[in-house]
């Protein structure tokens, strides 16, 4: 059983969500395209029946779709590839998010705007601990 409690104009929910991501990486763009669209990801999530919807920034990277995923795709193994250290996996550009998360991860984000290359990750579980 989960109650509304409703503090400040922003609706909580003492249940947790088990299939929210825990961390969230964003570099400049992605920021930026959070913060632009995070108005609809709110009012996707409070209309949500089940209190979290997936935040999908894909939209936000490259154009050429490449990038265009909310998995990490697996590399490509080659019999005799040497490790390449100052190559960089994409940043997931999917993540499941509940009100909680995403009003937080906002506060997060704002400061940092236009700080955050090559990218930096956001644990919402200690960052936003009440």
């Amino acid at each position: 059983m989960a109650f509304l409690i409703i503090q400040n104009g922003v609706r909580e929910v003492d249940a947790a969500c088990y299939v929210c991501d825990e961390v969230v990486e964003l570099d400049n763009a992605l920021a930026a395209c959070f913060l632009r669209d995070f108005s609809r990801y709110l009012t996707e999530v409070r209309q949500s029946s089940d209190q979290y919807s997936s935040v999908d920034l894909s939209h936000c990277v490259g154009t050429d779709g490449s990038e265009n995923r909310g998995i990490v795709k697996m590399p490509v193994l080659e019999p005799d590839a040497q490790p390449n250290p100052s190559a960089s996996a994409p940043l997931r550009t999917v993540y499941i998010m509940d009100e909680r998360s995403l009003l937080c991860l906002q506060k997060l984000v704002v400061p940092l705007s236009g700080k955050l290359s090559p990218g930096k990750p956001f644990d919402l579980i200690k960052e936003c601990a009440p």
